[in-house]
C-alpha cells in the first residue's frame, strides 16, 4: 500500500486519519497494532502532546476501501444518527 504524507493531490478515496495514547510509549505500541490488525506498514506523522487533554496523537493516511473506518458516534447517538 502506497501512503503520503501529503493529501495533496491524494485520491478521492484516502483519508487521513489519527491515533491517541495516553502516552508517547502507548502511541508506538498502538503504531505497532494498528499495523498488525491491518497488516500495513503505515507512515505516521505529525506526532504531538495536546495541552489541552494530554494526550498524545500521530497522524496517518489510509485507503478508506481498505480499512473502511467505523462511523463517528458522539454522546446519546447510535451508528452516527442521534437517538431522537
Amino acid at each position: 500500500m502506497s501512503m503520503r504524507i501529503s493529501s495533496k493531490g491524494a485520491s478521492p478515496t484516502e483519508i487521513r486519519m489519527f491515533l491517541r495514547a495516553d502516552s508517547a510509549e502507548e502511541l508506538v505500541r498502538l503504531q505497532l497494532r494498528n499495523n498488525i490488525k491491518f497488516q500495513a506498514a503505515f507512515s505516521y506523522t505529525d506526532f504531538s502532546q495536546s495541552p489541552v487533554d494530554k494526550k498524545w496523537y500521530c497522524w496517518f493516511l489510509t485507503n478508506a476501501e481498505d480499512i473502511q473506518p467505523q462511523p463517528l458516534v458522539a454522546g446519546n447517538t447510535k451508528r452516527g444518527v442521534a437517538n431522537n
